[in-house]
This record gives structure tokens, C-alpha cells and sequence, in this order.
């Protein structure tokens, strides 16, 4: 591509110049070459200087993520013209900073009328973006706003709501109806908006397909909407066809029960950082039929034993993934005993032991449920990270046989031993990518284990302290590779040194 050179085609519009707009020798590759080749630019952070070569007429994804204000200027000037029916649009997502484009982009969005997908998260877009794409894409079917901080109610009004009164004019009242015609989203983010409660309720009353709406006032809204129901004695309590809600700060007790009444479809549940989230309000996710998700982080007030366990007894069966952040006591046969389905399972800054089996009275408290050898047979990715764990309960974890990602982090227990203990279960023959950060007890020889042609590994990382040279060395690291090479591995090797 840097040989390539830019040759003007044929004027098309008065306002995109013969030299901005030109034939790419791409245009007739198939659509997927030409997605795997722009996500490839992605990766190798060249997206910004070769995109225009990969924007021919069958394009229907635009990936602008690594672009600045004046590329995403050009190329959506580009993409206008050559591929107005554009499916998906995502803008740069870069946490420490705003990128102010919505000057730039809202002459060109409404030539993208067949849009579904957009994605333009961390931008200076507002309520006047938000009218622009309530009015063109109608067929929008997801929208990530989020910390948009110029969107505001009126935006969420804009681009679903239904006509509203726009005030009076020489004695005539006057109304809004050519926006809000975004009937169909169904995935919304507007977390880390200026949106509020109002705006939350707009989208819950004009958006009938809504799966997925992500706003820290979610919870309360519907909370506060079953309230109003039986305060008014409703005939008909509403429903909404949400499957994902997530709570968090600020909550009231007791508010999420009420929540889950209206929300019948919910298969996903997150829970972060709510101080006083107690075991009695996690409990409320027994009413859900449907839980296969289940994320729980930083609420000080919720315990394993009393409010995790029993969750898991009632709903165990049908959980697929489950994410546990700083938790005291977790044990792993008790998850795996009651979780048989579980795909994901992700352990971070928690306690894990071993827990003795006590005698059978209904006053301990501590009680594990015996299991002397839970089989689960269709956990795939496993991450272990920050967290102790007795060497038990990890050489369980690695004797998992379906696994084929594996990541541990901070973990002191890992040791040769226990890997080579867990190679002669199962040979790792599923794993296919292995992640080690820091976990300074494993040498050389635990690494070469998994060396082998009786795996199916074609990516592993290993991240160590400098203090470590045992194992992260030149010598290490050319053997390793030459002997990738040799064996005709589709092996990728990342070292990292801290």
C-alpha cells in the first residue's frame, strides 16, 4: 500500500474534489477479504494511513478507531459516495479523551440510511447527532453513546420519541415529526451521558425491541415505574423485553426485585460496586427463570456462602458464565457442583480454599458441600487473576479437560508441579491460548510441558518480573521459538518483561 498512489477518478459530487476521491485496487476483492484486511490494518495500527485503499462500493463495515478528526472527515466523505448502504460504523473508542468530530460527521450521516450498527462511544456527538440519526436511519438496530457527555434527554427524544410540541407560532401550534424514527434499536449505551431518569423512560416507552439498555438508573427507572403501576392501580402492570440489567450506585434496596417483575426475558445480570447490595437483594435473582450470566464485583455486603450458594442452587443448572470480583471464601466444587454448564468462569481478587467438611448441623455456617470429584465438562475459558488459591482448588481448576483459554495472573501457587500434575490428566489437548502474568513460582520447565504436539495451543503470553530470569531469558525465548518453527506450529510467542 505505501506503493501504491492515489489516482483521481471520475467527479462525482460538487463536494468531495478529484483529488480526495480515487479508485483503489482492492474494489474487487470479496467483501470478507477486504473486512479481514481492515481489521488487520486495525491491529497493526496502520488504519489511519491505508483505510481509503480497503472503502470500495460492496464495503458494508467501516472501522474509523484509529483515526483523528481530519481522517474521519475524509473517509467518511469517501464512504458517502462509495458505499452509501454502510451496515456498521464505529468510531474511535479511547478513554482518556473526547474526540470532537460532530461537526465533521453530520453532513455525511444522512447519506448512510441503511445503517444498523454504530458504535461512536468517547465522542463530542449530542442531542443534534442524535436527531440526525433518528431522522435518516431508521433501521438502526444498535447504538453506543456512551460517555457522550453532550447527550442529553431531548437527544434520546430526538431520536426515538414520538412527535412532541415544539411551541406556538402566530397562534398555530406547531410539532416535531420527521425525527425519532429510530423504532427498532435494540442494543442502547448511553452510560456516561447527561441522560436521566426521563430520558430512560423515553427509550423504555418507544424503543418495543429493546434487549439491552446501559445506563447506571436503569434499576431505579423500572423500579419506580412498578411503584407508580400499583400506586395507580393499573390494571396492567407494563412489561419490557430486556434480557440484560445491570445495578449499580447509586441503588435503593430493594429496588431490583421490583425491576425484575417487569422484565420477565432477563438472562444477564451484573452487579458492581454497590456498597449496600446485601445477600437478601442478590437473592431476588431466584425469582429470574433464565439466568445464564451472572457478574458480581465489589459489593462488600454480599458473602459466598449466604448469598452466592444459594442463588447457585436455584439457578445453577442454567448459568453458562460466572464473574466473581473480590469475594472471600469462594470454592470451586461448590460452583462446579452446582454450575455443570458453566463455558466462562472468571475469578478476580478473590480468596479461594479449600473448605473442610464439617459435621452435619444445620448451625455451621461453613459447610461446603461435599464433592469429591465434580466433573464439569464444558468450561472453554477460565481466568484466574489477583487471587490466592490453594493448590487443591487450582490443580482442580487445571484439570479441567474442556479448556481452551486459559489466563493467570498474580498467582504465587502456580508452580511446575501442579502444571505437570494437570498435563498428565489430559495433555491440555483442547487449550488453545495460555496466558501467564507474574506468577513467579513457574520455571522453565513448566513452560516446556506445554511445548508440545499433544496440545492444540496456537497463542501463548507470558508476562514476568524482571527478578524472575530463570525463566524469561534470550536463551529461553529463541528456544522456544525455534523449536515452534521446527515443529511447524501455528504457534504465536509474546514475552513481556516488566
Amino acid at each position: 500500500m505505501d506503493q501504491w498512489s492515489w489516482k483521481p477518478s471520475i467527479k462525482l459530487s460538487d463536494t468531495i474534489s478529484d483529488s480526495e476521491l480515487g479508485t483503489s485496487p482492492l474494489h474487487q476483492l470479496p467483501l470478507h477479504v477486504l473486512e479481514e484486511i481492515m481489521y488487520y490494518l486495525q491491529e497493526k495500527e496502520l488504519l489511519g494511513k491505508h483505510l481509503k485503499w480497503v472503502i470500495t462500493s460492496q464495503l458494508d463495515e467501516l472501522l474509523l478507531t484509529s483515526c483523528n478528526e481530519v481522517q474521519i472527515r475524509e473517509y467518511l466523505k469517501h464512504a458517502a459516495i462509495q458505499c452509501p448502504c454502510l451496515k456498521s460504523v464505529e468510531f474511535q473508542r479511547d478513554r482518556g479523551n473526547i474526540l470532537d468530530i460532530e461537526t465533521s460527521i453530520l453532513q455525511f450521516f444522512p447519506k448512510f440510511q441503511q445503517l444498523e450498527k454504530l458504535e461512536i462511544a468517547y465522542t463530542s456527538v449530542g442531542d443534534n447527532s442524535l436527531e440526525v440519526f433518528g431522522t435518516y436511519c431508521k433501521y438502526l438496530r444498535e447504538l453506543d453513546v456512551s460517555h457522550c457527555p453532550a447527550v442529553t434527554d431531548a437527544g434520546i427524544q430526538r431520536l426515538c420519541g414520538d412527535a412532541y410540541h415544539s411551541g406556538k407560532d402566530s397562534g398555530r401550534i406547531d410539532y416535531m415529526w420527521d425525527n425519532g424514527k429510530c423504532k427498532c434499536i435494540q442494543i442502547l449505551r448511553v452510560k456516561g451521558t447527561s441522560v436521566t431518569k426521563k430520558g430512560i423512560q423515553i427509550a423504555l416507552q418507544n424503543l418495543p425491541s429493546l434487549r439491552v439498555l446501559r445506563h447506571e438508573l436503569v434499576v431505579e427507572v423500572l423500579s419506580n415505574i412498578h411503584q407508580l403501576a400499583l400506586e395507580s392501580n393499573l390494571p396492567v402492570i407494563p412489561k419490557y423485553s430486556l434480557i440484560e440489567i445491570a445495578v449499580a450506585s447509586p441503588y435503593t434496596q430493594g429496588s431490583l426485585g421490583l425491576a425484575l417483575l417487569l422484565c420477565p426475558s432477563i438472562i444477564n445480570v451484573k452487579i458492581k460496586g454497590i456498597s449496600n447490595f446485601l445477600d437478601s437483594d442478590l437473592l431476588e435473582l431466584l425469582s429470574v427463570a433464565s439466568l445464564c450470566h451472572l457478574h458480581i464485583s465489589a459489593c462488600p455486603e454480599v458473602t459466598f456462602y449466604d448469598g452466592v450458594i444459594p442463588l447457585l442452587k436455584a439457578n445453577g443448572n442454567l448459568l453458562e458464565s460466572l464473574k466473581l470480583k473480590h469475594f472471600c471464601g469462594v470454592d470451586f466444587h461448590s460452583i462446579f457442583e452446582l454450575c455443570p454448564n458453566l463455558n466462562l468462569l472468571l475469578i478476580y481478587h478473590c480468596v479461594c480454599y479449600e473448605i473442610p467438611v464439617e459435621e452435619q448441623d444445620s448451625s455451621v455456617r461453613w459447610k461446603r458441600i461435599n464433592v469429591e470429584h465434580p466433573i464439569v465438562t464444558k468450561l472453554e475459558v477460565l481466568r484466574l487473576t489477583f487471587s490466592f488459591v490453594d493448590s487443591e482448588s487450582l490443580l482442580l481448576l487445571l484439570s479441567l479437560p474442556s479448556l481452551r483459554g486459559l489466563e493467570i495472573a498474580h498467582c504465587f501457587e502456580l508452580t511446575d508441579v501442579l502444571l505437570e500434575r494437570a498435563a498428565l490428566l489430559h495433555d491440555f489437548h483442547n487449550l488453545e491460548e495460555l496466558e501467564v502474568a507474574f506468577c513467579d513460582s513457574l520455571t522453565k520447565k513448566g513452560i516446556d510441558l506445554l511445548m508440545s504436539d499433544k496440545n492444540s495451543i496456537k497463542e501463548i503470553t507470558l508476562q514476568f518480573n524482571h527478578n524472575n530470569p530463570e525463566l524469561l531469558t534470550a536463551e529461553n525465548i529463541n528456544e522456544w521459538k525455534e523449536k515452534s518453527e521446527q515443529k511447524n506450529w501455528q504457534l504465536e510467542l509474546h514475552f513481556f518483561c516488566d
